[in-house]
């Protein structure tokens, strides 16, 4: 594992790349942490990046529509 951060909030943007990038999607990783905000990690990538959201109940963790309901209520256009 790598560098355990503790943030207040987290932003993570897929965003795909022109064809006369050198790749074809970024994934960024922003953090804010009281007023400091700040790129955490950049990721290029040709396949396409993919999610998952889960779900822990304290005994297994499972696939989770209501986890991907929950996340996108507080997605930005």
């Amino acid at each position: 594992m790598g560098k355990l951060l503790v943030v207040d909030d987290l932003e993570i943007i897929f965003e795909k790349q022109s064809e006369n990038h050198d790749c074809r999607w970024c994934v960024y990783v922003r953090a804010r942490k009281g007023q400091k905000e700040k790129n955490v990690l950049m990721i290029k990538l040709n396949n396409k990046p993919y999610t998952r959201f889960l779900m822990n109940n304290g005994t297994i963790v499972t696939n989770s529509k209501d986890v991907l309901k929950d996340i996108m209520s507080k997605s930005f256009n």
